[in-house]
């Protein structure tokens, strides 16, 4: 483009699209300012031959920040007025419950009469409940037995709905609750329609319960209740030929309505954003520089807060996210670049092996101590993202050094290009032979890859022009893929053995910070729960699933006193509370200002005990007994969480066996065994130290060797593309 100031106006266009990423990550409005000022910056620098593209991209990036400015208008008023929009909200958000829960009912009694009037088929079943949206369609004979359905249903359903003795039922447990709608049928049986009201469970997309959605919505979660039991500062009652169940709103404060505006005002300006980013990348590698673009383009793909708009389990950890794009930008950049003529060529071959001998090992070190040990732990080899920055971190210096060295006479040499192949196998195949021997992974070992680098060099001869650099620029990603692998192998088991190792320190009466703060986070759950309404097993049970006591591995006797009786229990455990520590526990508890957290070592029931009073001077404990197992507690606690501690195929067994205290080290040592590895630890336990024999199995060494091989053809290739 032979405008003289288009180059400046692409460069505000850019600061446009930075501007209104940083506003996505922190909302002020001053970054809202000065995109409106980059974009029309960018507008008056345009030439008249791209003045129709210009004008698409002003007006998405207006668009925008228009989205974003009247967000910011929304957000000082809750900070300024928060009682009167807290009202507001909760008005509006009664009227569309009150709509909502009698297009339920209209629903709901279509496909119970419907289901009533035709014959008992599953197929037909299905058919109704699909279109009526209910979440189960049953027919019960006259005895209660169910002799056809269609949707699903958790828990028991109660009698008096299987006989068809009311049209309207409510039922609360502590996990689900369920509104139900029967019709009478002929040979006395019934239909029955059940609607999933709340779940304190993850149910699933297909069986998201009715509160979920509506908070989806309009961003308030409705509780329901039996009518005697509602409690709170608005109540609605339920009606039908009597108050079935009656509705209320959990608590709504200012923080959760703030996220909720920010996070839903983030997807209207991200796409805004990104019609913008793609029209100014276009533009700007037609009309301008296409290496400054592809800078451009990776800074703002850097600067855009993925986590917040995608959230955390549809990215992978933030840093190796940012990285790999951030890398895969200056690959596109280097690869675009000309080969200078041999007069610009200046590092001698001997300081570009040096530098390369020290290139390996120091990024290996920098990923050691950058990743996180979760992510190192969470797949072999820590995963495909993390391999692919590894590999970029370490090439594109690598590439780099290669370019730089002074050219050289002579034909490449093939039988060279063969040993770089052979000689990278042997070091790879060497370091993960060698590394069980040493006990810890040898980064240092890095240093040998140096080895094929200057093979490569020497029989690689980059001359004028972009001879060879397709060839040179694989061999590089197979030399770095080869040096990363192994290494990243080893770290990954070095993170599962630091995990084994914690998992380990929470056995017998070992001070655990983690079990301290779960129970004081159990705590304020049921302050809340209890200031809500909720009492019995229902207050125990969503303390319990709220709290992360719930996804972990420990045992636990949770109870409600009332005086000095036991109103409710959760047995989670088969070592029974002693009753003659009761009294003390109960007088404690009482008396003090705030939940209490004890610890014991001495008795083989307890190890950690909470205890904490509620108004009305009922009192909860949770006793949890000395950690003998590694897996879950319950079969409901792998119910809530599938996927969690204790459920990961390497941990295989673990046994405790009685030995003197001298018998074995204090602190966890790991053996090398046929199948795996085995801990050597003395746990002390309330009657005496126990031998602690935990086996993590390995398998075979496996990684995805080509993924960082295919990677640097597919970059050249992209690079190629850009017109340089």
């Amino acid at each position: 483009m032979d405008h003289p100031r288009f180059g400046v106006g692409i460069w505000a266009g850019w600061a446009a699209i930075l501007a209104l990423a940083i506003w996505m990550r922190v909302p002020a409005p001053g970054w809202l300012a000065l995109a409106a000022v980059a974009s029309l910056a960018f507008g008056l620098a345009t030439p008249p031959v791209a003045r129709s593209w210009a004008a698409a991209i002003i007006a998405v990036l207006w668009l925008g920040i228009g989205i974003g400015a009247g967000v910011s208008v929304r957000l000082a008023r809750v900070e300024a007025a928060w009682p009167v929009v807290r009202e507001t909200v909760e008005e509006r958000a009664a009227a569309a419950l009150r709509m909502e829960l009698d297009a339920l009912r209209a629903r709901a009694d279509t496909a119970a009469a419907q289901a009533a009037r035709q014959p008992v088929s599953f197929t037909r079943l299905e058919r109704i409940r699909a279109r009526t949206g209910v979440s189960a369609l049953v027919v019960y004979g006259p005895d209660g037995t169910p002799l056809a359905w269609a949707g699903e249903h958790r828990g028991a359903v109660p009698d008096s709905v299987r006989q068809g003795e009311r049209a309207y039922a409510f039922a609360r447990g502590p996990l689900f609750g369920y509104a139900y709608f029967a019709r009478p049928m002929a040979g006395e049986r019934t239909a029955v329609g059940a609607v999933l009201l709340e779940s304190n469970l993850a149910a699933g997309d297909e069986l998201l319960p009715f509160a979920e959605h509506f908070r989806a919505r309009h961003g308030l979660l409705p509780r329901f209740f039996f009518p005697e039991r509602a409690r709170g500062d608005a109540i609605w009652d339920w009606m039908a030929d009597r108050p079935i169940f009656s509705v209320t709103f959990a608590t709504l404060t200012q923080t959760r309505w703030r996220d909720r505006i920010v996070h839903r005002s983030r997807w209207g300006v991200g796409l805004a954003w990104a019609a913008a980013l793609v029209g100014l990348t276009l533009l700007g590698r037609q009309r301008a520089s296409p290496r400054g673009t592809v800078l451009a383009l990776t800074a703002a793909l850097l600067v855009v807060p993925w986590r917040e708009l995608l959230g955390p389990a549809r990215t992978f950890e933030l840093p190796v996210s940012l990285t790999l794009v951030a890398m895969l930008g200056a690959g596109m950049w280097l690869l675009g670049v000309r080969v200078q003529p041999d007069g610009r060529r200046w590092l001698p071959w001997s300081a570009a092996v040096l530098g390369a001998g020290l290139l390996v090992p120091g990024a290996l070190w920098l990923v050691q101590h950058s990743t996180s040990s979760a992510l190192l732990a969470e797949a072999a080899a820590g995963g495909v993202g993390l391999q692919l920055a590894t590999v970029l971190l370490i090439a594109l210096p690598m590439w780099v050094l290669l370019r730089a060295i002074s050219p050289q006479d002579g034909p490449l040499h093939r039988t060279g290009i063969t040993g770089v192949v052979v000689l990278t196998l042997l070091l790879a195949g060497g370091v993960l032979v060698w590394a069980p021997v040493l006990g810890v992974p040898p980064l240092w070992t890095g240093a040998l890859w140096a080895l094929p680098f200057a093979l490569l060099a020497w029989a690689l001869p980059i001359k004028h022009g972009s001879r060879n650099a397709l060839l040179g620029w694989l061999a590089v990603g197979w030399i770095t893929a080869s040096a990363a692998l192994p290494h990243l192998w080893l770290l990954h088991w070095q993170a599962r053995l630091e995990q084994a190792d914690a998992e380990l320190a929470r056995l017998g009466t070992q001070p655990d910070p983690r079990l301290d703060n779960l129970l004081r986070d159990f705590a304020e759950r049921a302050l809340f729960f209890a200031s809500e309404g909720e009492g019995g097993v229902d207050l125990l049970y969503r303390s319990w699933v709220a709290s992360a006591l719930a996804t972990e591995g420990y045992e636990a006797r949770i109870s409600l006193w009332n005086g000095a009786t036991r109103e409710a229990e959760l047995g989670l455990s088969d070592v029974e509370f002693p009753p003659a520590m009761v009294p003390a526990m109960l007088a404690a508890a009482r008396a003090a200002e705030e939940p209490l957290v004890e610890r014991f070592t001495a008795d083989r029931a307890v190890h950690y005990l909470l205890s904490m009073s509620l108004p009305g001077g009922r009192v909860v404990s949770v006793a949890v007994p000395p950690r003998r197992r590694l897996d879950r507690a319950t079969a409901l606690a792998r119910f809530i969480d599938p996927a969690g501690p204790g459920d990961q195929g390497e941990l295989t067994s673990l046994s405790l066996v009685p030995v003197p205290p001298e018998g074995a080290a204090a602190s966890p040592r790991w053996i090398r065994t046929p199948g795996g590895w085995r801990s050597e630890v003395r746990v002390p336990f309330p009657e005496g130290p126990m031998h602690a024999h935990l086996l993590i199995r390995t398998h075979r060494h496996r990684s995805w060797l080509p993924a960082p091989c295919c990677l640097p053809p597919c970059t050249w290739a992209s690079s190629r593309c850009s017109g340089c």
